[in-house]
């Protein structure tokens, strides 16, 4: 009697504290804590207990598939770049992890530790990213971090999650890299990189100023985002922005320094001119060695927005605007194909801005201009840059009907980033790219924290 009157107690004791350690986090607690979150994960349950984490505790890693030792080792690294200690990380398999989508992955925290289910390494990886958001500083012990007992599962909407950065000559490298870093601890999966000048070059050192990036560095940040699972990809300027620099800047990365080149460009100097035979091998020279540096990347963004003195020579003149146009870009796409990427270009210059459907849209082109669309590779994928707060984005719905592949390029309009959002989850568009251009930091909530919301969720 004695006996079972024990077993009654031991067993009423237990699911006290299974209650106790199920009880839900008060709202004002889970809204501070899911603030902190980005993006938001799709399920969060939150739980009024809290854990220890420091160099002695152990996160439970699980996947579908042993993880090589490389991966088991990128994890190491990463959650001591986190955390600033190194947690004990033990690896398992789980059948059931195959059902898990794509970069997702599923936490598990309690009072029997972190566990941490993802089909492969890139699930992981974020989930490290999601901890580090819920984590807050032991009030008692600095060196230490406490985590709530919590159940979250996430998967990204969105499959291509791009952000594009720009490097320009005035940036730090410490500066530029905060930017990546970011880029990277929000889940983009893709970074373009805009080099405006700055790359650094050894074959023609003529196509940068004599600020430019060292090699060293570059490929630092190369290996660090191959590393953490999110690819670098390269923008070269082939059409417009051929000073690489911005219209009001008054700079040209030729003109002053090297007026031998002066022309492969148009009268102005703003657009390349191809009826130079030496042009298009210059920068095929160019993208070569960019791509060797990017580490043979997937895709290649040839620019080709705001080419406002396109054609302008007195040899280009007399061609046929939309048959020039293609021919130049299905020839570079061409180039980059056999090399492994894919083109994209920006919009701008390919619809014609007299046209009444385009009103209250960013169009830069003529008739002509749209008229070169029937004569451009599908292959080729075309970001969409609309900067407005609108909530429809026909051009991107029209780019689509023509059989392209399009990428939603919003920049520091909030509501229009979510709209953008939408838009490609409702259309099935390509993607998202987040641009951030010259002022990031006045915007960093939007080109960053709000982007990566938008990008990861739809």
């Amino acid at each position: 009697m004695k006996k079972l009157l024990s077993a009654v107690i031991g067993i009423a004791a237990c699911a006290l504290c299974a209650a106790a350690a199920a009880e839900k986090m008060d709202e004002y607690s889970a809204t501070f804590v899911k603030e902190r979150m980005c993006p938001l994960p799709k399920s969060v349950e939150l739980f009024d207990a809290y854990v220890s984490f420091s160099k002695d505790s152990a996160i439970l890693f699980s996947t579908a598939n042993p993880l090589p030792e490389t991966d088991r080792q990128t994890l190491r690294d990463e959650a001591k770049m986190l955390f600033k200690f190194s947690p004990a990380l033990k690896f398992s398999t789980d059948a059931s992890c195959a059902e898990i989508p794509a970069e997702g992955y599923r936490i598990d925290i309690d009072e029997n530790g972190v566990r941490i289910g993802a089909s492969g390494l890139e699930g992981l990886v974020h989930s490290l990213k999601t901890l580090r958001q819920i984590s807050e500083l032991d009030r008692a012990d600095a060196s230490k971090r406490v985590l709530a007992h919590c159940k979250i599962s996430d998967a990204p909407t969105l499959k291509n999650r791009m952000i594009h950065l720009c490097l320009f000559p005035e940036l730090t490298p410490d500066r530029f890299e905060k930017y990546l870093r970011l880029a990277w601890y929000y889940k983009f999966n893709y970074v373009v990189i805009d080099g405006w000048g700055a790359m650094p070059l050894d074959k023609h050192p003529e196509f940068s100023f004599d600020k430019r990036i060292d090699k060293k560095t570059f490929k630092r940040w190369i290996d660090f985002c191959k590393k953490y699972a999110i690819t670098p990809v390269p923008q070269v300027q082939i059409w417009g922005h051929a000073s690489q620099s911005q219209e009001f800047s008054a700079k040209h990365v030729f003109e002053n320094r090297s007026p031998e080149f002066a022309n492969m460009f148009e009268p102005l100097g703003w657009t390349y001119c191809y009826s130079n035979p030496k042009t298009m091998p210059y920068l095929k020279e160019v993208i070569a060695e960019t791509m060797e540096l990017f580490g043979n990347p997937p895709f290649f963004h040839f620019g080709c927005d705001e080419a406002y003195d396109r054609n302008t020579c007195y040899a280009c003149r007399k061609k046929n605007p939309a048959e020039h146009f293609a021919a130049v870009i299905n020839e570079f796409s061409d180039f980059v194909k056999s090399r492994g990427a894919r083109a994209i270009i920006w919009h701008d210059t390919l619809l014609d801005a007299e046209n009444p459907a385009w009103e209250k849209q960013i169009v830069h082109g003529d008739a002509s201009a749209e008229a070169s669309l029937g004569k451009i590779s599908k292959d080729i994928a075309i970001a969409d840059w609309q900067y407005f707060p609108q909530t429809e984005f026909p051009t991107s719905v029209f780019f689509k009907s023509k059989g392209f592949d399009v990428l939603a390029a919003p920049w520091r309009e909030k509501s229009g980033v979510y709209a953008f959002a939408r838009c490609v989850k409702e259309n099935g568009l390509f993607g998202f790219l987040q641009t951030t251009w010259n002022e990031p930091f006045k915007n960093i909530d939007v080109v960053f924290f709000h982007a990566a919301q938008a990008a990861w969720s739809g």
